[in-house]
C-alpha cells in the first residue's frame, strides 16, 4: 500500500515535472514578500515532533517559517500530495532543480513539508519546515509553498479539509458521550449497591423520603412540644394536691394516685415519640447522605460529558463558519501573515 501511494506521487510529481513548462499557472497569485535569512546551525531531519527523516533520499538543507494559528486570513497548513502538486505549480516550483524534483517524488509528504508544533516555538503560531537539496531550492520551497497557500483552489480544499476533520471530531466526542453516559449508569448501579443501610433505588426516592420525614419530623416536634406541655399541667396539679393533702373532706390519695399514672403513661409515650424522631432524624440523614454521594458521582461523569458538548458545540460552529466560506462567491485570499516576515534557511545534518 506505501510503495502504491510512494508511486503514484512519483507519477503525479514526474508528470508535474514534465509537463512543468506548460502548466497554467493561476494568475496573479499574492506574493508575500520574504526576508530570506541563512544560518549556519546544522538542524536535525525532523518530520513531526521527535520523529526523524529516514530517506531514501536525504534532504541537505531546510526553509523554516511559522504561520499564525488558523483564522479569517490564514488556515492549515497540512501536509497532503495535493499541496506538493500545487507548489510544483507556481512559478517558483517550476525552477526547482531536478535533484529536488525527485527528493519529492522519493519521500513521503511529511517528510518534504511538516509541522514541528503548534505554539510551543511561538505562540499561536505553526512552526513549518521545507525541506529541499539546496539552499536555493530551499528558498524556493519556501516562495512556492507561500505562493501556494495564496490560492484560491488551495485555501477552498484546506477548508473542505477542516470540515471533514471537525466533522470526524464531532462523530468521536458524540460517541464519547454515548460511552461516558452508559459508563455512568453502569457505575452508579454498582456504586449505590456499596452504599450500606441505604435501599433507594434513586436520588428522586431518596428526596421524597427526605421531603416525608422533614413533614414526620415537623408533625414529631408538635406532639412532643404537646407532650411537654401535658408533663408541665400535671406536675403543677400533682403539686398543688400535695398542698392541700391534709385539708378535710377530700381523698387527695386518690388523686395522686391518678395523676402519678397519667403522668407515666405521658413519660412512656414521649420516650416513645422521641425515638420515633431519633430514627426518622437518623433515616433523613442516610438520604441525605446517599444523595449527596449519588450527585457528586453524577457530577464528575456530568463534568467528562459536558466537556464532550462543549467541544461538540464548538466543532459544529467552526464547520459552520467554513461552510459560509466555502458559499461565499467573492471569497478572496490575502497574503499570508508569516511571523516576522521572514524565512530562515539552515543546513540540514
Amino acid at each position: 500500500m506505501i510503495k502504491s501511494k510512494k508511486l503514484q506521487l512519483a507519477m503525479v510529481l514526474t508528470l508535474a515535472c514534465i509537463c512543468a513548462p506548460v502548466l497554467s499557472v493561476e494568475s496573479n497569485p499574492t506574493k508575500t514578500p520574504l526576508n530570506p535569512e541563512i544560518k549556519s546551525e546544522e538542524q536535525q531531519w525532523k518530520v513531526g515532533g521527535n520523529s526523524i527523516g529516514k530517506g531514501p533520499i536525504k534532504p541537505t538543507h531546510v526553509a523554516e517559517l511559522f504561520l499564525p494559528y488558523p483564522s479569517s486570513d490564514e488556515y492549515m497548513p497540512n501536509s497532503n500530495p495535493q499541496r506538493i502538486r500545487r507548489i510544483l505549480k507556481t512559478r517558483p516550483g517550476q525552477l526547482m532543480s531536478s535533484e529536488q524534483l525527485a527528493f519529492l517524488s522519493a519521500s513521503s509528504v511529511t517528510d518534504a513539508i511538516t509541522v514541528i508544533d503548534r505554539g510551543d516555538t511561538v505562540g499561536r503560531h505553526f512552526h513549518i519546515r521545507l525541506y529541499a537539496m539546496s539552499e536555493l531550492d530551499a528558498r524556493k520551497m519556501a516562495e512556492a509553498f507561500i505562493e501556494a497557500m495564496t490560492l484560491k483552489a488551495e485555501k477552498i480544499e484546506s477548508y473542505k479539509q477542516q470540515i471533514r476533520m471537525l466533522q470526524e471530531s464531532i462523530f468521536r466526542n458524540q460517541n464519547e458521550i454515548l460511552d461516558k453516559e452508559a459508563e455512568a449508569e453502569v457505575f452508579l448501579a454498582n456504586f449505590q449497591e456499596s452504599i450500606e443501610n441505604v435501599h433507594y433505588l434513586s436520588t428522586d426516592e431518596a428526596k421524597q423520603a427526605i421531603s416525608e420525614l422533614n413533614t414526620m419530623l415537623n408533625n414529631l416536634d408538635i406532639e412532643l412540644a404537646g407532650m411537654k406541655a401535658k408533663l408541665m399541667a400535671i406536675q403543677e396539679h400533682r403539686e398543688r394536691q400535695k398542698a392541700k393533702k391534709h385539708e378535710e373532706g377530700i381523698n387527695r390519695e386518690g388523686i395522686l394516685l391518678k395523676l402519678e399514672d397519667m403522668w407515666i403513661d405521658l413519660l412512656i409515650e414521649l420516650k416513645v415519640t422521641e425515638a420515633r424522631k431519633e430514627t426518622a432524624i437518623q433515616l433523613r440523614s442516610q438520604a441525605e447522605d446517599f444523595c449527596r454521594q449519588m450527585n457528586a458521582k453524577k457530577a464528575e461523569f456530568q463534568k467528562d460529558v459536558n466537556k464532550y458538548k462543549m467541544r461538540v458545540t464548538m466543532y459544529e460552529q467552526e464547520v459552520r463558519q467554513f461552510k459560509e466560506k466555502l458559499a461565499d462567491p467573492d471569497m478572496e485570499t490575502l497574503p499570508l501573515k508569516i511571523y516576522q516576515n521572514k524565512v530562515t534557511i539552515y543546513p540540514v545534518k
